[in-house]
């Protein structure tokens, strides 16, 4: 009997471990332009949302098709935590991990935290449309507690075609019997 209550008091602090590490979620979004001209760049703000919850820390990845669209650059976001440029890897062509930690503060920041300012190139001439995805790897808490679930939600662009430089010229319209 000694045993059984000794388990169900193990399984009680489990459970209120568990509910405490998962009570509350992020997630992340890459907000992009909704039409872009073929062959442009455009910025994309990256936020996690994490409610009332401080973020500390976050790992993201973001995945696109290089034939259609490249990463120019990546900047540190508007939140003032998260200013500095994060840490960017591409080990592969068309996957790009994005990550930063803070330190300046324990309680803060909370809500929508804009993390990064993505920049894209697109590499085609033609209209087309670009997709581009996000994965929430790992989002921490200002104690290193991981926000669970975390999850991402990337966005499409469409690219209308280049404009040409030049106008074709036209002659002017001639009425008929003059």
């Amino acid at each position: 009997m000694r045993g059984l209550l000794t388990a169900a008091a193990g399984m009680a602090v489990l459970g209120a471990v568990v509910t405490a590490t998962t009570s509350y979620a992020a997630q992340a979004t890459l907000s992009c332009p909704r039409v872009v001209r073929a062959g442009q760049q455009f910025t994309a703000e990256l936020t996690v949302d994490v409610s009332t919850t401080p973020l500390g820390a976050y790992s993201l990845t973001i995945t696109f098709d290089p034939r259609v669209v490249t990463i120019a650059s990546v900047a540190g976001g508007s939140t003032a935590e998260f200013s500095r440029p994060p840490t960017t890897s591409t080990a592969t062509p068309g996957t790009t991990n994005v990550s930063a930690l803070q330190s300046a503060s324990l309680d803060s920041p909370k809500g929508v935290v804009s993390v990064a300012k993505v920049t894209f190139k697109l590499m085609s001439t033609a209209a087309t449309t670009a997709a581009v995805g996000l994965t929430a790897n790992h989002v921490f808490d200002t104690n290193a507690v991981a926000i669970v679930p975390a999850t991402g939600t990337g966005c499409t662009v469409v690219t209308g075609s280049s404009p040409h430089p030049r106008r074709a010229h036209r002659p002017p319209l001639r009425r008929a019997g003059l």
